[in-house]
């Protein structure tokens, strides 16, 4: 279920913020991508642990959950600047 939900808030965020959005006519530097993913990953963990604390998720490992965000965060933006 916390796969699910993670994914959902995911999908919300990144819709509301354009994230996926590219300007094609003009470059992008690399400080406007890492604010870009920063402020979007930002508020996506935020809703996370907000949606962890209203369902009273206890047993999941809070610890896992923000390795997982720290391995999301070094592949997304390798992919990110590399490509």
């Amino acid at each position: 279920m916390l796969l699910v939900a993670v994914n959902l808030i995911w999908f919300l965020v990144t819709s509301v913020f354009n994230y996926y959005k590219t300007e094609r006519e003009r470059r992008t530097g690399y400080e406007h991508l890492v604010f870009r993913f920063i402020k979007v990953l930002a508020f996506q963990a935020l809703l996370t642990f907000t949606y962890l604390f209203l369902i009273k998720g206890y047993q999941f490992s809070r610890s896992q959950l923000a390795y997982t965000y720290i391995f999301f965060t070094v592949i997304d933006l390798a992919w990110r600047i590399g490509f």
